[in-house]
């Protein structure tokens, strides 16, 4: 799909879903299981990303939508100065208005800032809507903008597990992205320019998504099987190559 065309679809969902995690998360998912996909990201961001962000530190939040993960940054780390970047310009006027935060309305492919201006970035959910010619482009681009000894939080679809879905039920959407796969994501790590602090996923939480949707219903069942997939994931690694998003996070050398 053409870079324009997916302003569109993308602008098209904005105005029917609103300011929700179903407008930026994933559309077909109940909203008990949207915001624990929203929990999950936070977490990460909170127990991996923050702790390694200096005081009064300057972040970036590529692709942030209304902004969900910098409204999350904001009440843990309120010396921290974050600026939003979107290509909707709903979801800017949005982040500007609610976080009171600086934010431009700017492509993945065409960031307006200069090299070294950040600590940290983060693009969640932002490299799969990059053309697979400008990928590496990209990727290095926003490494580009980060200080040396500075951090990117990178997470992205599972390639893996989206062919798992697709083998059942074809899944994707006007607005789906590309995915990785396991190999793809850890071949990004080894650029010059970076090391790989870790990488993951939430296999378990994934595996469990076709049965959560269909209890999702029962409000304390559904509960009792995220607890139980949080405890699944967090001490074991067995199943990352099928999360539905996977993640790394980077130090610029």
């Amino acid at each position: 799909m053409g870079n324009e065309q997916l302003k569109k679809e993308w602008r098209k969902r904005a105005k029917e879903k609103g300011f929700t995690l179903s407008s930026v998360l994933l559309g077909n998912l109940p909203p008990v299981l949207n915001g624990h996909l929203h929990y999950l990201h936070s977490r990460l961001i909170r127990e991996l990303f923050l702790p390694n962000i200096p005081q009064n530190s300057v972040l970036l939040d590529v692709a942030c939508g209304y902004g969900r993960l910098s409204a999350v940054i904001k009440e843990l780390r309120p010396d921290v100065r974050i600026v939003g970047a979107d290509f909707v310009r709903s979801y800017c006027g949005k982040y500007s208005v609610s976080l009171q935060q600086s934010v431009v309305c700017a492509d993945i492919t065409r960031l307006p800032f200069v090299k070294n201006t950040f600590d940290g970035i983060l693009a969640v959910t932002a490299l799969m809507y990059v053309d697979s010619e400008q990928l590496q482009t990209s990727f290095e681009d926003i490494i580009d903008l980060v200080k040396p000894e500075g951090y990117v939080l990178f997470v992205d679809p599972s390639l893996e597990y989206r062919n798992l879905i697709n083998f059942f039920k074809k899944s994707k959407t006007s607005t789906s992205g590309e995915a990785f796969s396991y190999l793809q994501y850890q071949e990004l790590s080894r650029n010059k320019k970076v090391k790989m602090v870790r990488s993951g996923g939430w296999g378990a939480f994934s595996l469990l998504l076709p049965f959560l949707y269909f209890i999702s219903n029962f409000g304390g069942l559904t509960q009792c099987f995220l607890r139980f997939s949080l405890k699944i994931d967090s001490c074991s690694s067995f199943f990352e190559k099928l999360s539905i998003h996977r993640w790394i996070l980077l130090k610029k050398k």
